[in-house]
């Protein structure tokens, strides 16, 4: 018989009883895992940089020698932020992937000078969307890492991260992306150089896992331990980094990767505090940007504007 006009059935009260029931039981699972993760974190010694790190893992059952030889020589990959020292003037901070090829060569996040770069994609919306702070004819980590302020002054405002801090080598890519800048360099000499590669690559391509079951390597399921490890090695290492940031520092993720390990790490921050949704400047990124992210971005752009005249 069917339920009169302005009636339900049971069995439809019942299934609407129950889906929120589910959906805050889920909610409680997943932020009670996050805060688990936040815990350790907050809890965990970060002393060693990543590049070190790295060499514990894929090197742990050699001898102390190697390890250091091969941790030196990832080192020189390494890209430090840029911005985030002077922490009283600080007010935005970009996160982004990872180092690329004019990063590992410049030392300094958001290098790329080519119009098709990130560097000078952000430059030239930055510019577009706000005359004030004046032309920006270099790239936007260029002009941080050196100050060039000029008629600038709210760079002095703006600091930029990587995710991680040794380039992610992207799936798209056939060779190994941003390490082939460093032929010489001592690391990709090793037999387990590949496995590092290959993990880091897995990392990049599924940025939201937790706990990875392996990479596939000629059919076969491997580095379990390793890319797991790898993965949380970045987390941690980024939340050492974020957590300094004063309460006045607003933190745009821009990109997926960015926006999956900052779910990892700083989950706690007010809402107000973080920006995501952005896509990454790079491959045409910010050319199409969504009218929703744009709103977003000159929301963050006029916390860094100079003072009216």
């Amino acid at each position: 018989m069917e339920p009169a006009k302005g009636e339900e059935s049971s069995g439809a009260r019942a299934c609407f009883k129950r889906k929120p029931s589910r959906i805050r039981a889920w909610r409680r699972r997943r932020l009670g895992r996050i805060h688990r993760v936040c815990r350790r974190l907050d809890t965990e010694e970060t002393s060693a940089m990543l590049y070190q790190k790295v060499g514990e893992i894929f090197l742990e059952n050699r001898p102390v020698a190697e390890r250091a030889a091969f941790s030196d020589s990832l080192g020189c990959f390494h890209v430090p932020d840029v911005g985030t020292e002077d922490r009283k003037e600080l007010r935005v901070v970009l996160l982004v992937e990872s180092p690329h090829t004019a990063e590992v060569i410049d030392r300094y996040p958001l290098a790329g000078d080519d119009e098709n770069q990130s560097g000078r994609i952000v430059s030239n919306k930055f510019m577009g969307w706000y005359s004030r702070l004046g032309p920006l004819d270099e790239p936007i980590g260029k002009l941080v890492h050196n100050r060039d302020i000029g008629n600038n002054p709210s760079i002095n405002w703006l600091g930029i991260m990587n995710v991680s801090q040794l380039p992610f080598v992207a799936d798209r890519e056939t060779g190994e992306g941003a390490y082939e800048v460093l032929e010489d360099a001592v690391c990709r000499d090793d037999e387990r150089w590949d496995d590092y590669i290959k993990c880091m690559k897995h990392i990049k391509k599924y940025p939201y896992s937790r706990n990875y079951k392996g990479v596939k390597t000629n059919g076969a399921i491997r580095l379990e331990c390793e890319v797991n490890r790898l993965q949380r090695e970045i987390a941690i290492d980024l939340a050492e980094r974020l957590r300094p940031l004063g309460e006045n520092v607003r933190l745009v993720c821009c990109g997926h990767v960015a926006q999956a390990f900052f779910f990892k790490t700083t989950c706690r921050l007010e809402s107000s505090r973080y920006i995501l949704g952005l896509p990454h400047p790079s491959i045409n990124g910010w050319e199409n940007i969504e009218p929703a992210c744009s709103r977003r971005m000159r929301e963050i752009l006029a916390c860094i504007q100079p003072p009216p005249d």
